[in-house]
């Protein structure tokens, strides 16, 4: 099994069923999720936390989405919306738009794929790495729920796009949650095996240079003349 980007977890009590009570998931980025089973709870404990690192180490942080002029509901058909901060309904009558929601070429949000080509940073510049991914994920979230008043006000559930819209920031929403939980399981794997590894001695030699205060020249011409004398 490939572990990119794949996200390990224990089956809570009481496991797969009564018979086989330690399981645990190999849940894959597309979906697809493998069932393992351990003699102890303590084994299948061990697997998850194994399955993370490597998933952890091997799997490359998503790539930014493209800027494309594909609409699905949060693009720049928003532009034209007007919220009344103060309102406590959406629907109030000083929340409005001008362009007519239905005229909107809504088109369907599909989740990127995952990359399979495997990271080759060592584990503390991975986890420089991951972690920086996981905070723009975050960022990248709240942004998504923030449009989401603008959303529902330009498009009111009795337009054709309404549902598709919806869907659209559901899937999306899903999607970057589902992300910032994983990668916050490589970042908290990564993060244990760092502390517990003792820092690199510094065998370097370190070689400290002085400035002389001696004439080289005036010293060599003494000692010549100093053996001369002995001639």
């Amino acid at each position: 099994i490939q572990l990119n980007h794949t996200l390990s977890n224990l089956l809570p009590p009481p496991g797969y069923n009564r018979q086989r009570p330690h399981v645990f998931a190999i849940q894959q980025s597309d979906g697809g999720v493998y069932l393992f089973q351990t003699v102890t709870g303590e084994q299948a404990y061990e697997w998850v936390s194994t399955c993370n690192y490597w998933a952890a180490r091997t799997s490359k942080e998503g790539l930014p989405g493209g800027v494309g002029n594909m609409e699905y509901g949060w693009g720049h058909c928003l532009d034209d919306v007007v919220i009344d901060l103060d309102a406590l309904d959406l629907t109030s009558a000083h929340n409005f738009y001008l362009q007519d929601p239905d005229s909107v070429m809504v088109n369907e949000w599909i989740p990127p794929s995952a990359s399979m080509v495997s990271s080759t940073l060592a584990e503390r510049e991975q986890f420089e790495l991951l972690s920086k991914h996981l905070r723009e994920l975050n960022n990248e979230i709240n942004e998504h729920r923030d449009r989401k008043n603008k959303l529902i006000v330009k498009f009111p559930s009795k337009c054709h796009n309404y549902s598709q819209v919806i869907t659209n920031w559901e899937t999306r929403a899903h999607y970057l949650l589902h992300e910032i939980i994983k990668y916050q399981n490589y970042c908290d794997a990564l993060e244990k095996s760092l502390e517990h590894k003792p820092l690199e001695p510094d065998n370097t030699e370190k070689l400290i240079y002085q400035t002389s205060q001696l004439d080289l020249f005036k010293e060599i011409n003494q000692e010549l003349h100093f053996n001369k004398s002995f001639l």
